[in-house]
Formats: C-alpha cells, sequence, structure tokens
C-alpha cells in the first residue's frame, strides 16, 4: 500500500489569500466621500437633538387627545343632566353629535394603537434580526 504524500505547507498559500483579499476589501476613499460622510455625521449628530423635539410633539399630542376625550365625557354629563328639559330634536342632536363624537375618538385610539403596535413589532424584528 502506497503511503500518502506530505501537504505542503499552508501557511504561504494563507498569506497570499489574505495579501489579495485586504486589496479587494479596502477600497480607496475619495476626499468627497470622506468629506461628504463627515457632513452626514455632524447632521446626525444634530438630529439627535430633534429627538426631544419629537418627544415634545408626541406629548402634546397626547395631550392634546386627551383634553378632546375630557371634552366628549363633559358634554355627555351635561347631555344627561339636562337632557329632560330638552325638546326631542335637540336631545336627538345632541345625541347624534355625541354618537359621531365617540365614535371618531374610538377610531383615533384605534389607529394609534395599531400605529404603536406595528411600530413596536418593527422595533423588535429589526433588534431580534440585529
Amino acid at each position: 500500500m502506497p503511503l500518502i504524500p506530505p501537504v505542503s505547507p499552508v501557511d504561504a498559500l494563507g498569506k497570499s489569500a489574505v495579501d489579495m483579499t485586504k486589496k479587494h476589501i479596502t477600497p480607496e476613499v475619495s476626499p468627497e466621500l470622506s468629506q461628504k460622510f463627515g457632513e452626514l455625521m455632524k447632521s446626525s449628530k444634530s438630529e439627535s437633538a430633534g429627538e426631544s423635539n419629537l418627544l415634545d410633539r408626541v406629548s402634546h399630542a397626547v395631550k392634546a387627545q386627551q383634553e378632546e376625550f375630557q371634552a366628549m365625557q363633559n358634554n355627555m354629563v351635561n347631555v344627561l343632566e339636562h337632557g329632560h328639559s330638552m325638546s326631542p330634536a335637540a336631545h336627538f342632536e345632541a345625541f347624534a353629535k355625541l354618537t359621531m363624537d365617540a365614535s371618531i375618538a374610538h377610531m383615533k385610539i384605534s389607529l394609534s394603537s395599531g400605529m404603536t403596535k406595528s411600530s413596536n413589532k418593527s422595533l423588535q424584528t429589526l433588534l431580534k434580526n440585529e
């Protein structure tokens, strides 16, 4: 039975392969691209300051929505308290307005909740994939 011939050392082959990949992996960077990258980094730092502005806008929107719900609740109480003294047409008109306000509020809550859940799931997926 013949013997298996010896294998040549891999170090020399490995070095040349690494040298070849370095040439292909590290492209030359033009000064224009380097400057553009620097500008983008500076602009991203200024955008991160805008996150607090976003938080202010979100809290303002939530506050406005809470005020809207409070006004709707006050209108309901008002109709319940003064409904007996209203004419049937005025009572029907007030009830129709309250129903419309309640359905609009429900739609806003559903949309906000759906967008929040969707954003949360997207963020979880993004973090899971990293």
